[in-house]
């Protein structure tokens, strides 16, 4: 390998990654390289000397009982970052659609896959690197507070190995998404689109698990207990290195950071091989034939109140998430979401609380609709012009729009609730009065995504696609933050009340009797505003006026 051809690439993938159809001078500084090692100087000055501050003025004994803390930071916190960087590349890095892969010019330049893969994941962990730089800047007045100055070298070094380790796995993926869309693509057909969907969600899904914090803490857990008996998970390799060395267990630390190094050399070479044999997805053949007549015929959606217009918007936007590759990963979200919440419950015996099951369903009805509502006008990309053009009403819009948000939502957070019942049961009245509360909170978090979708939207196709500006992103999750926190608390006030939470409580007793229609109500309230604030933003684009 060249390695001023790795650094130079690197290089101009990680400010093609921040320049992609962005022309601001803000966001021309901040993509280059130079400008990354001041970012992550202050994102490690910052926490270290706040940090110290507190520490001059906190009690002995708060200081004492962090002590476990710094423990488990530095045992985690390699594969902590391991997981982040895979959340973020299924987030951000696996969105690019296959026309733009298929023709990026890097793809026929003279280098080696092996020079690809190792520029891209310099370019990635470039692009991450504030994480690491934030988790070394609060670990390190941890260690010297602690006397723990003689893990915490080698915890940054173990953590950038983790870096790396991520990267890799992500250009795996990558890899893999390739894979996945020639196999399709040579079968064609409805089957092989809807096989393909559900291989790249069950491939985010087992990567994402596999690398979970949740599942690696309790293998820890199991090996600090004694029992030895998982060793052999390469994933836990870098973080069993710094507790052998907290330990002070010479033979296994140097074992198990040979093991880390060759265990991510073998993911880079296993990227590499993938990258050669699957260099870019296969274009798509078309293939013309002569149709049948065309039949006007009635859909099922019309059954249910939907009108040939809405109708056919709200099977357009199933079929994006479908056929889409880029669109895949919002499908694998909401289920990541789902089992990393359930995983807790189940595996966590004698709970204190009587309801954990309620607040974890607070999750799928806030992150689900809000999320899928708010890429649904900026996934337009240049196609927008076309709902300008028609003559679509603002409602009829909205109901097409949000149908697919609406079922999924509705089917996630019902198939967790169910699932919740079984492993944490709680009273069914609570229960069908937090899926009542569910029901209006996706509704009033659909109308938030789509209005902040209106107003924000981000129709640029690069390596980076996300179909909502980051000041968008900010505004959509605090007002769905807070819509969230009004619709659920008098239901949260009467389990605290009732002692369903942790025991008895000092309040007197609230009736459910009394907070559901509470709740009802202040529902009714946000599902009418966030209807006007979408509709008045949909009207804007359906009108061409700047929002």
């Amino acid at each position: 390998m060249r390695p001023a051809i790795i650094f130079n690439l690197s290089s101009v993938l990680f400010k093609s990654y921040l320049r992609a159809g962005r022309s601001s001078k803000l966001s021309r500084v901040f993509s280059q390289p130079r400008i990354m090692l001041v970012i992550n100087l202050v994102a490690l000055v910052i926490p270290a000397a706040l940090l110290q501050y507190f520490f001059l003025w906190m009690p002995l004994k708060v200081i004492k009982l962090m002590e476990p803390l710094i423990w488990q930071a530095l045992v985690g916190l390699p594969i902590m970052l391991t997981s982040a960087i895979i959340v973020a590349g299924i987030l951000f890095e696996l969105g690019q659609s296959a026309g733009l892969s298929s023709s990026e010019a890097v793809n026929w330049l003279p280098i080696s896959p092996r020079e690809y893969v190792a520029a891209s994941a310099i370019s990635i962990v470039t692009m991450y690197s504030p994480l690491f730089a934030i988790s070394v800047g609060v670990t390190l007045p941890l260690a010297l507070k602690f006397s723990l100055m003689h893990v915490w070298p080698a915890t940054v070094i173990l953590s950038a190995l983790a870096l790396l380790l991520g990267a890799f796995i992500v250009e795996i993926l990558k890899a893999a998404m390739n894979t996945v869309s020639s196999t399709v693509y040579r079968r064609g057909g409805r089957f092989a689109v809807v096989s393909r969907l559900v291989l790249l969600v069950v491939l985010f899904v087992i990567i994402q698990m596999a690398f979970n914090p949740y599942i690696l803490y309790r293998a820890l857990g199991v090996m600090v207990s004694g029992v030895d008996l998982v060793w052999f998970i390469p994933m836990i390799w870098p973080s069993v290195t710094v507790m052998s060395l907290i330990r002070l267990e010479t033979y296994p630390m140097i074992t198990f950071s040979v093991l880390s190094v060759a265990f991510t050399l073998l993911i880079f070479e296993t990227a590499s091989n993938l990258r050669l044999k699957y260099w870019s997805p296969a274009p798509v053949s078309i293939v013309i034939k002569s149709s049948p007549e065309y039949i006007p015929h009635t859909t099922a959606l019309s059954r249910f109140g939907f009108s040939p217009l809405e109708a056919a918007i709200a099977l357009k936007e199933f079929r994006v998430l479908v056929r889409r590759k880029d669109m895949a990963r919002f499908i694998a979200i909401p289920i990541i979401i789902i089992i990393s919440l359930i995983l807790p419950t189940l595996f966590t015996s004698g709970y204190s609380g009587s309801y954990p099951g309620l607040f974890l369903m607070v999750f799928i009805p806030f992150m689900i609709p809000l999320m899928l509502s708010m890429i649904t006008i900026g996934q337009e990309g240049k196609a927008v012009i076309n709902l300008c053009m028609l003559p679509i009403p603002a409602k009829q819009l909205i109901k097409g729009k949000l149908f697919p948000a609406w079922i999924m939502a509705t089917i996630a957070t019902i198939t967790t609730a169910a699932v919740l019942q079984i492993i944490a049961p709680m009273n069914i009245h609570t229960m069908l009065a937090a899926i009542s509360a569910s029901m209006l909170l996706i509704v009033v978090e659909s109308f938030i995504g789509l209005g902040v979708g209106s107003r924000y939207p981000d129709y640029t196709i690069g390596s980076r696609s996300r179909y909502v500006t980051f000041k968008g992103f900010l505004i959509g999750f605090l007002a769905g933050g807070v819509s969230t926190l009004a619709i659920f608390a008098p239901i949260a006030l009467h389990l605290i009340s009732s002692g369903g939470i942790q025991g008895s409580a000092p309040i007197p007793p609230i009736s459910l009797n009394i907070t559901l229609p509470i709740t009802l109500l202040i529902g009714s309230i946000l599902s009418y505003f966030t209807y006007k604030y979408c509709k008045k933003g949909i009207e804007n684009i359906l009108s061409n006026q700047e929002v």
